[in-house]
């Protein structure tokens, strides 16, 4: 009768388990081969190597894994992206070299027209700081991407001006504390952003809006001279104006909230404002409206929208609300639509669709250059 005989043996080298067997098996006895020895051997392989991933000595994690492959991703797009910029100011210097040959007199509109817009090659920008942000904003034709989420704060005391040309931005939620300006035949697209007032300037000490003290404080956007401002999912908040329009110029707001400002929009002689499901909140002044056509304007801002031929549950082109979500109830009135800039006086108000009578003292902010 032949006896049985195994012998297993295991070694530990350098920081990695691994189990080598050595057996002689003859034929099986009691039901157990030469198998058991084997897959026991496996399994105190695969003990050891989940012992040592483990320990963080083996290979490296998923996560680690899912960052490093992410990290290549974001060095390969900003590479693919170096690369198109490239190719566009490439692009820009070849079409201004063939402006040369174009007929400046027959097609002086057209010209003006594509120079305003080309004018210093403005390109694809990817700004993770102030600084990129208020370069990207003075380069005429700019497309410019913000960091989601991220907090800007312009260095400069003064408005950023853009000026003959056509700057776009993609906000990501991200947020801009500092003022702009827009002037002569600039137009200003932007989604997704929240503008906010430059801080050390606010009113802080005010109640119930009765003491206003930020009269140092700039618009959060100012549109001048022909300019246009289309903004879409936007916020404007702790300006003196949230916009400002002088001088022929125009915005366009779809989902777009005003808050804590003095004037929500200052909407001036010969101006426009377009407005799509707004919000207002905590404003002294929602809207001050002094553009053509005021009396129609104030009807259907207080009015529900009747496109859809119903009066109940009708989207409202602004919804003004007394509160903001800082908790500050400072409103006066919802509109005004006659402001004498000499002595800053407001009149011929309406809050809640009603027509009211400010006091003295509420009928002014005291602004120290009301025209601005």
């Amino acid at each position: 009768m032949h006896r049985t005989q195994s012998f297993c043996s295991f070694s530990l080298f350098h920081q990695s388990f691994f189990c080598k067997a050595w057996s002689r098996v003859s034929p099986c006895v009691a039901g157990k081969g030469a198998a058991t020895y084997l897959q026991a051997s496996c399994a105190m392989k695969r003990h050891a190597s989940q012992r040592t991933v483990n320990n963080g000595e083996g290979e490296s994690s998923p996560t680690v894994d899912a960052d490093s492959r992410q990290k290549a991703t974001e060095r390969r797009l900003r590479d693919e992206l170096a690369d198109v910029t490239k190719q566009l100011e490439q692009a820009r210097e070849i079409v201004c070299e063939l402006l040369r040959f174009v007929d400046r007199k027959r097609y002086a509109a057209q010209l003006s027209a594509l120079e305003k817009n080309m004018m210093g090659g403005g390109g694809l920008f990817l700004t993770t700081t102030a600084a990129e942000l208020e370069k990207a904003l003075r380069t005429p034709g700019s497309r410019i991407v913000l960091l989601e989420n991220h907090h800007y704060v312009l260095e400069t005391s003064g408005p950023i001006n853009i000026s003959r040309t056509h700057v776009s931005i993609l906000g990501n939620n991200a947020t801009i504390e500092g003022s702009i300006s827009l002037t002569h035949n600039a137009t200003l697209d932007a989604c997704d952003v929240t503008f906010l007032g430059l801080k050390n300037v606010s009113d802080e000490d005010e109640v119930d809006g009765k003491a206003w003290n930020s009269t140092s404080l700039l618009p959060c956007i100012e549109v001048t001279q022909n300019s246009k401002v289309y903004l879409r999912n936007c916020r404007l908040v702790g300006g003196r104006d949230g916009l400002y329009l002088g001088i022929e110029s125009e915005v366009q707001l779809r989902n777009v909230a005003i808050s804590d400002c003095i004037r929500g929009i200052y909407e001036g002689v010969g101006c426009k404002a377009f407005f799509s499901g707004c919000t207002m909140a905590g404003n002294c002044f929602h809207l001050v409206l002094l553009g053509e056509d005021r009396e129609a304007h104030v009807e259907a801002l207080t009015a529900p929208n009747k496109s859809d031929g119903t009066t109940e549950n009708s989207e409202l082109l602004v919804r003004f609300s007394d509160t903001s979500d800082s908790g500050k109830k400072r409103t006066r009135a919802d509109i005004a639509v006659d402001h004498n800039p000499i002595t800053d006086v407001y009149a011929k108000c309406i809050h809640g669709g009603k027509r009211v009578e400010l006091p003295e003292e509420l009928a002014t902010c005291g602004l120290s250059d009301p025209v601005y």
